[in-house]
């Protein structure tokens, strides 16, 4: 039975660990990932969720305001940040070159 360890020395033995790196690198970018090196190998990737908005909300949001059927669904104000697109034109490019870390 071959174990993670045997596995390990397996790869580092036949030099397959950088071709390995660079093939799930390659599949990552396809993807529309960028990996960064420093971060975490075994996370989970999720897609990011989508507003699915009609085109008569996407008007009235567009235009500064709530669309008048979400004035009773508080729910729905608070899954669409309507902000977004703000807080992404404050960072500087210094800030977009620096690493993020999570505490």
């Amino acid at each position: 039975m071959i174990d993670e360890r045997l596995f390990c020395e397996r790869l580092t033995q036949a030099n397959a660990i950088d071709g390995l790196f660079n093939r799930f690198d390659a599949i990552l970018r396809n993807a529309g990932y960028l990996p960064m090196s420093g971060q975490i190998l075994n996370a989970t990737l999720v897609a990011t969720p989508k507003q699915r908005n009609t085109n008569a909300e996407k008007s009235d949001l567009r235009a500064g305001s709530s669309p008048e059927d979400w004035r009773d669904k508080p729910a729905k104000q608070s899954h669409n940040d309507r902000q977004a697109h703000r807080t992404v034109n404050q960072i500087t490019k210094s800030q977009k070159s620096e690493p993020r870390y999570l505490n």
